[in-house]
């Protein structure tokens, strides 16, 4: 049987092979060991830059997206909840109080004490 890297590896060949105009990969860097994760990224940056493929990942992995993504969306609740450019992710991480991490924090507890507002008005009628 497999190992769950292997088999992560072989679902990224996979959805590298041909020339997609995108590719969309979930928690694709989980089980990977440090040199493939770096490879993987390096990779797939070159591939972008060069205007051959765009790339949709779903992570957990902030470090991953601030150091990565050209543009990174806040999903919360079945929705877009915020979204930062690349301007914008290369400013949080040249902050030192938490970078993404502290901004995606700071967005869903603002977005939490919108939904407890609204809430308690509707409970008020």
């Amino acid at each position: 049987m497999m190992s769950y890297g292997t088999r992560q590896k072989l679902g990224v060949l996979l959805a590298l092979l041909g020339k997609p105009a995108l590719i969309v990969l979930d928690e694709t860097f989980n089980g990977l060991d440090p040199a493939s994760r770096l490879l993987l990224k390096r990779h797939l940056r070159a591939r972008v830059d060069a205007g051959r493929v765009g790339i949709l990942l779903a992570t957990h992995a902030l470090d991953i997206a601030e150091h990565w993504a050209d543009r990174v969306a806040l999903l919360h609740e079945g929705g877009i909840a915020h979204t930062w450019n690349r301007g914008e992710l290369l400013a949080l991480r040249a902050e030192r109080d938490g970078g993404l991490e502290a901004a995606l924090a700071q967005r869903l507890a603002e977005s939490t004490a919108a939904r407890e507002a609204v809430a308690d008005c509707a409970r008020r009628e």
